[in-house]
């Protein structure tokens, strides 16, 4: 008997991709490939950014900020550091100074979640659109979750997942190795196939 299938999640910087994988009369196979080309970590970022500019506006920042270019990219470097704080912390604090005066945006892990919440959701109904694509296509049930990429550290992300599909999800997985390979091949599966969701393929390497 085939042994359950894994569902890899691969979520980058730029790109997010899908795939269910598992073996099939004894070689490995992915089932469905699906994903997003236009969404990855960076969405993620700039909703922080957006956030820190909101609450820059609050504290009355001068409105010729937003056009300095040196501290707009100062922000965006500040947004990228609160997400990966806000990974372990229920809370992080960015100190951004701006002609000469010192600022302080505290953002809670809670506001960036829901400022997020809809980027999550396309995920899950990506992995849900596979799930359906590998069952309807009689691969064997998804017995766990594979999370590969940076961007998967951020615990909403493994929150979502298994509050959905109420499966283990494993990070820090000893066969990321392997999700990975069989996840850069789901990548170019899907670029072989733009605009086509749930495709098919063995691997054949």
């Amino acid at each position: 008997h085939d042994q359950g299938s894994s569902l890899v999640f691969d979520l980058g910087g730029g790109t997010f991709d899908v795939a269910v994988v598992g073996v099939h009369q004894g070689k490995p196979r992915i089932w469905a490939v699906d994903g997003e080309t236009q969404l990855g970590g960076l969405d993620w970022d700039r909703r922080l950014a957006d956030l820190l500019w909101a609450r820059l506006r609050i504290d009355g920042i001068d409105e010729d900020a937003e056009f300095d270019e040196e501290f707009a990219i100062r922000v965006n470097s500040a947004a990228e550091l609160l997400k990966r704080a806000l990974t372990g912390q229920a809370s992080a604090t960015a100190r951004l100074r701006h002609q000469g005066k010192l600022l302080t945006v505290t953002i809670t892990r809670t506001a960036f979640e829901d400022s997020t919440a809809d980027l999550v959701a396309q995920c899950v109904e990506a992995a849900q659109r596979v799930s359906d694509t590998s069952r309807t296509l009689r691969a064997a049930p998804i017995a766990q979750i594979l999370l590969v990429g940076g961007s998967t550290r951020m615990p909403m992300i493994k929150e979502a997942l298994a509050a959905h599909f109420g499966l283990p999800v494993l990070i820090h997985d000893p066969d990321k190795a392997v999700a990975r390979g069989a996840s850069v091949l789901a990548e170019k599966l899907v670029a072989q196939r733009p605009g086509i969701r749930g495709a098919s393929e063995r691997i054949t390497s």
